[in-house]
């Protein structure tokens, strides 16, 4: 039988959950659109230069990059802190702009990566200065996954965390994001499971701001 003490403890981290939900709908954001638009501008963005991070693949692992979803003319580059296959430059993506000449990007592109960078807030800036004016990056990672290390494990993100990385001290206009594939966290040692909305990822598109006249 459920002791009254855990009960009420589960009751309370529930109240407070909703409490905080009420601030923002996580479903109030154009889902997968926010994905599906960018593919299709990047799709028709011909002789596009894209750059891709985090496109190391693992041993025995099948590609991971995303090619695909760039025009055919396109010249495509991938990097990764680390050579290895589906590798094109070894670049650190905390100083990107070491690597790769500012503003020579129409967009990059960041899968399941940024939690694995150790300080994302270098990171996102980095993007920036790589990008062109009006340029665009899109980024998937996490907001509740499995502990997974490739070779670090580091980070977990909500939509704000995305939207202030890509804000405009970085360098971004505009920044849309959403939530993907809803989950149920559960744990073995609270009765009640059910604290909110849980997702296994979260995405953003941001917009590098244009140049200002001078």
């Amino acid at each position: 039988m459920v002791s009254m003490d855990l009960a009420r403890r589960g009751l309370n981290t529930a109240a407070l959950s909703l409490r905080f939900l009420r601030a923002r709908d996580p479903f109030d954001a154009g889902s997968n659109t926010i994905c599906t638009d960018f593919v299709t501008w990047l799709s028709r963005e011909k002789g596009a230069r894209v750059l891709e991070i985090g496109t190391r693949r693992t041993e025995g692992g099948a590609p991971t990059t995303r090619r695909h979803w760039a025009h055919s003319s396109a010249e495509y580059v991938t990097s990764d802190f680390m050579a290895g296959p589906d590798v094109d430059v070894v670049a650190d993506a905390e100083k990107l702009s070491e690597s790769f000449e500012t503003e020579s990007f129409d967009a990059v592109i960041g899968c399941s990566v940024f939690e694995h960078i150790k300080r994302p807030w270098l990171a996102a800036p980095e993007i920036g200065k790589v990008l062109r004016p009006g340029g665009k990056v899109f980024v998937q990672t996490h907001f509740a996954f499995p502990v997974h290390a490739y070779p670090y494990d580091y980070w977990r993100f909500t939509r704000e965390a995305l939207e202030t990385l890509f804000g405009p001290e970085s360098g971004f206009a505009s920044c849309d994001s959403y939530y993907e594939f809803p989950a149920a966290i559960v744990s073995r040692e609270l009765y009640l499971s059910a604290y909110g909305h849980s997702f296994l990822n979260v995405c953003c598109v941001a917009v590098k701001g244009e140049k200002r006249a001078t």
